[in-house]
């Protein structure tokens, strides 16, 4: 029996075990391993195998839900019997929570058993590489290299029957010197490519070699183009503050009772798709829903917002598959968001632009006002100046303070490359210029 239909077998078990009706069983799997290094020597080599069985039991609007770190023996029982007491204790809920019904799963092939099963040797092979190119030129480098896999599975008593594995590649790498000259670069995706290694680091190098001696700015209102590192700051806290079921429901979001209106520039299209090939995705949410399209910001109309099937019986309609393990505060989130590309090259929209700031990514963002959509934080590893068209000279790194939809509405250009990042979530995103942008001081 293979390790996919043991997982099943034992979750099936587990159901089977239950004497509540409505009973649903799932598993969230992770092993990772990571290699870490600080001044041109790896300082760290952790790994992680972990695997969580979580138990929900449904029965005339009470709710009962209890997890685990074991899969059998008398602690995955222990937590069937915590569910079932929860629910006894439980008030009947006016949510009158369900579970979902079979379901019809697209396939999505995105595990590579190279990727997930990369030992240390291997990821130490990478670190040297790194090293060896970045010392060339007299700088040092830090960053990781991270590589495992997620398992995934849902079972109910009414039927479901889900199991998705993704692997998972994510290398991060910062070069530096003593002189407060910083580059920075990220790869991540399902899989490692080592052809795409070398020319990223050769970039980064080149970058920081360019950031020696910046020289500082006065704060104020310029053209920027954010490489995707930073637009993805701007797509994954959007997905918090305007996208989710839950939050409209509380009137919380920021595009509440604005479905159908121009929220953005015509330029910008947003949407959630588990399946798009640059995305960490699965086929279903973890109530077994499968996953749908969602189509949140169309040609700058706010024109969607995802479900759980919790949302979507208080709002008359259907789940969009982007449940969290229920039950949940947060309610359902979009997971898998793609801002759409443009037609340009990055490298076009630097030399059509007279003068401007150019960003290679954000740090320290915090949410100043969630109504609407106001961050501030601060430039990194790589802000330079503008001018005819061509990097100019570097400089100290200033803090911004604007309005993601605002600035949305400002957008002039947007690349056609797009790359998976992000902080707590994995957007995929491309470049954009944008005018009229706030900085409001220096850092």
């Amino acid at each position: 029996m293979d390790n996919q239909a043991h997982i099943m077998a034992t979750m099936r078990h587990l159901l089977q075990k239950s004497p509540v009706t409505d009973t649903e069983v799932i598993l969230d799997g992770l092993t990772e391993a990571t290699t870490r290094f600080a001044n041109n020597h790896i300082h760290q080599n952790v790994a992680e195998d972990r695997r969580e069985i979580a138990c929900r039991v449904v029965q005339q609007g009470q709710v009962g839900y209890a997890r685990a770190n074991q899969m059998t023996g008398q602690a995955a029982e222990n937590m069937l019997q915590q569910a079932i007491a929860r629910m006894e204790a439980h008030p009947v809920t006016c949510q009158n929570f369900q579970l979902v019904n079979p379901q019809q799963y697209k396939p999505l092939q995105n595990f590579d058993s190279t990727t997930a099963h990369l030992d240390a040797a291997r990821r130490a092979d990478i670190v040297e590489t790194i090293i060896n190119r970045v010392k060339a030129d007299g700088l040092l480098a830090a960053g990781t290299v991270l590589n495992g896999f997620h398992e995934i599975g849902v079972v109910n008593s009414r039927g479901v029957e889900a199991f998705h594995r993704f692997s998972h590649f994510h290398l991060t790498l910062t070069v530096y010197d003593q002189n407060n000259a910083s580059s920075w670069t990220a790869i991540e995706g399902t899989t490692c490519d080592p052809d795409e290694i070398l020319p990223a680091v050769e970039k980064t190098v080149q970058r920081a070699l360019r950031s020696k001696n910046p020289q500082e700015i006065p704060a104020g209102h310029y053209t920027v183009i954010l490489e995707p590192a930073a637009t993805g700051t701007f797509i994954e806290n959007l997905g918090w503050l305007a996208f989710g079921a839950k939050d409209h429901l509380q009137k919380k979001s920021c595009l509440y009772n604005r479905i159908g209106e121009n929220v953005t520039g015509a330029l910008v299209t947003v949407y959630d798709d588990a399946y798009h090939p640059l995305s960490l995705g699965m086929p279903f949410d973890y109530e077994g829903t499968s996953k749908q399209v969602a189509v949140l910001i169309d040609k700058g109309v706010a024109s969607g917002i995802v479900h759980d099937s919790v949302t979507a019986r208080l709002m008359n309609t259907q789940s969009t598959g982007h449940s969290l393990p229920q039950p949940n505060p947060i309610g359902p989130i979009p997971g898998n968001l793609i801002m759409k590309q443009g037609p340009h090259s990055l490298e076009d929209i630097i030399s059509d632009t007279k003068e401007g700031i150019l960003i290679t990514r954000f740090h320290y963002n915090s949410i100043v006002n969630e109504k609407n959509t106001a961050l501030t934080g601060l430039t990194r590893d790589g802000t330079f100046f503008i001018r005819n068209g061509e990097l100019a000279f570097p400089i100290k790194n200033l803090r911004y303070n604007e309005r993601i939809l605002g600035a949305f509405n400002r957008i002039e250009a947007i690349s056609h490359k797009q790359i998976l990042t992000g902080e707590y979530s994995k957007v995929v995103v491309p470049a954009l210029k944008i005018n009229h942008f706030h900085f409001t001081a220096n850092a």
